[in-house]
């Protein structure tokens, strides 16, 4: 069996620099490191070859110093490494790194293609879809474990879903993307590590992929960075140290008291807005639609697109009969597929999208930052030769042109994204835009008719909820307590759902809390769970690495309380304790108990 390894180097997150006055990061004397989900790839993929035998082979596209990653790829137990290196391929998107990753892939016969989810710097998850749409392979994200039939060629892959987990089989050859729990990341020994250094690598270039030099790098990408920008801090960062833990307490009840609610509806009711201007889709697939907040979100997000342009707003249900969306501030509803398409199977959807955007022509489609917009609509937009661009926090216009604002680096920050094909493909990110205040006008319907779509080269065999209600809602709370891995033991729960008992609070945690599966997956906050925009975030024992700390760049005010001093989450709090969790937490309980929260408590509920 052959397998090949698609990897990234990435810079050293806590190394990056912002120059100010050329609006550029630097990246001079930023190490590069080889992307954690691409590691745990490598792992999986060293792992089924021992079992199975065969071949791994790693390959990278970048400059020459990327040789690093693959040499630690062979210390780790690849067999081959191939550097994808030529001028040609500077400023590639991920559409164009993926064509040329897939040319690259073809030129020899495999059996399974592996991939990080995403990389830690762009935090797109396109190239894994793409790569597979490219290479004509069906795929499977998000894997946390996976086994292979090799007699049968098949594969099946236990992956994250948004409410559990799915276990999923698939046809070989496949692509499969690496989530955070396959493998446990290794350490090569300094033998291995001396080894790898001798050993040769193989160099490809633009003459031996072939094609126009304008299929490849800035000239080959249908999207831009046009600058990066560092976000200014909104916070106060007042951060105290603990004296006394009664006085500390009554003080932090008495900060919180006075936390201003913020809205859960945003802008008044849109006016109904005919046929004829140029229609904005706002993508729902089944879970967007049973969830009217997030359906709201993804309507006003299309709706930002359309103002600027005299637009009209689309609500286009993928896969299902929807509800009416004219309240949530629609103008007209498409209907795509209806029953046709089966649950987790990016393939009929991406063919289903590229159909419809193909006669259509809708000037932006946007999507959610899960399934729909990383799997069916990354694939469509591969399929199209189109832009995509991820986990969008604002749109805007210059001279005319849509720009997108993407957050990276952890949220720390912000790109301006030329999109120079039309449509323009956008996915945005849970918690980002409020939706419209409701109206009474109702969306016509239309069911457009499509071509026979492709069979599934994927079957879903089981899908297993992993839902506690008892956590709360995360992406409608208005206040939430997250919790960090400082909390000791998980026992120590019972103290944190008393205080979010007091405060009407959901409860998150960071990515370790819910390893440790001390949390539900559900309750994740951060760059692979979700992004929250409470009007209040405490955070008890939470570290808050750039992880951690995307997830709440939406947040109102946040709370901190850890023992730490140094710890990073102090960097992006309003209000911050240096002491013990718990002894805090019980005070503040206590004093919840005698002088209940009056202005804050109440608006939260009435919310």
């Amino acid at each position: 069996m052959r397998i090949v390894v698609a990897v990234k180097q990435v810079p050293e997150a806590s190394q990056i620099a912002f120059d100010p006055s050329t609006g550029r990061l630097i990246r001079d004397g930023v190490p590069l490191v080889l992307n954690t989900y691409d590691r745990r790839a490598v792992g999986a993929a060293v792992e089924l070859r021992e079992r199975q035998g065969g071949e791994v082979v790693a390959l990278t596209m970048g400059p020459p110093a990327a040789e690093r990653v693959l040499r630690e790829c062979l210390a780790l137990g690849v067999d081959r490494a191939i550097l994808l290196t030529d001028p040609a391929f500077a400023g590639a998107d991920t559409l164009a790194t993926a064509r040329t990753l897939a040319r690259a892939i073809a030129r020899e016969p495999f059996d399974l293609v592996l991939c990080g989810q995403q990389s830690v710097d762009a935090e797109t998850g396109h190239v894994g879809p793409q790569l597979a749409a490219l290479l004509n392979l069906p795929h499977i994200a998000s894997a946390r474990s996976m086994s292979v039939d090799a007699g049968h060629g098949r594969v099946v892959v236990e992956r994250d879903t948004p409410s559990g987990v799915a276990t999923i089989e698939a046809a070989m050859p496949a692509l499969i993307t690496a989530g955070e729990q396959l493998t446990k990341p290794s350490t090569p020994s300094a033998e291995a590590v001396a080894a790898a250094a001798a050993r040769p690598l193989e160099r490809l270039g633009l003459f031996d992929l072939g094609g126009a030099i304008t299929e490849y790098g800035a000239a080959g990408s249908p999207t831009a960075v046009l600058t990066v920008e560092r976000l200014p801090s909104r916070r106060g960062r007042s951060v105290r140290t603990v004296s006394a833990v009664e006085v500390a307490a009554t003080a932090l009840r008495d900060y919180l008291e006075h936390v201003p609610v913020r809205p859960v509806v945003g802008d008044p009711p849109r006016d109904f807005v005919p046929a004829g201007g140029p229609d904005c889709w706002a993508l729902l697939g089944p879970d967007e639609s049973a969830d009217r907040r997030r359906a709201g979100e993804l309507i006003r997000a299309a709706g930002a697109a359309a103002e600027p342009i005299g637009g009209r707003v689309v609500a286009v249900a993928l896969g299902h009969e929807p509800p009416e969306f004219g309240p949530l501030g629609a103008d007209a509803t498409i209907v795509l597929a209806a029953g046709a398409l089966p649950p987790l199977a990016p393939e009929p959807a991406a063919a289903a999208l590229a159909q419809a955007i193909a006669d259509r022509r809708p000037a932006v489609v946007v999507a959610s930052s899960g399934y729909t917009g990383r799997e069916a609509l990354a694939r469509a937009a591969a399929l199209l030769g189109l832009g995509l661009t991820a986990d969008c926090i604002g749109v805007t216009t210059v001279d005319g042109e849509l720009r997108a604002l993407k957050p990276a680096h952890g949220g720390r920050y912000v790109a301006p994204i030329a999109m120079r094909t039309t449509p323009a493909l956008l996915t945005v990110r849970s918690g980002v835009f409020l939706p419209y205040q409701h109206r009474h006008s109702r969306a016509p319907v239309e069911r457009l008719q499509l071509e026979p779509l492709p069979a599934p080269r994927t079957r879903l065999i089981l899908e297993r909820r992993e839902v506690d209600a008892t956590v709360g809602d995360l992406a409608l709370a208005p206040c939430v307590v997250g919790v960090g891995a400082g909390i000791g033991d998980p026992a120590n729960l019972e103290l944190v759902r008393h205080l979010a008992q007091r405060l009407g609070a959901a409860i998150g945690g960071t990515r370790k809390v819910c390893d440790l599966g001390w949390l539900p997956r559900q309750a994740q906050i951060g760059l692979t769970g979700q992004t929250i925009a409470p009007a209040l975030y405490i955070a008890l024992g939470v570290r808050g690495g750039f992880h951690h700390a995307v997830g709440l760049v939406r947040a109102g005010r946040i709370v901190a309380i850890n023992r730490d001093p140094a710890a990073p989450i102090f960097e992006h709090v309003d209000y911050g304790l240096v002491g013990d969790w718990a002894e805090l937490t019980t005070a503040l309980n206590a004093e919840l108990d005698a002088r209940p929260l009056r202005g804050f408590a109440s608006s939260l509920r009435a919310t």
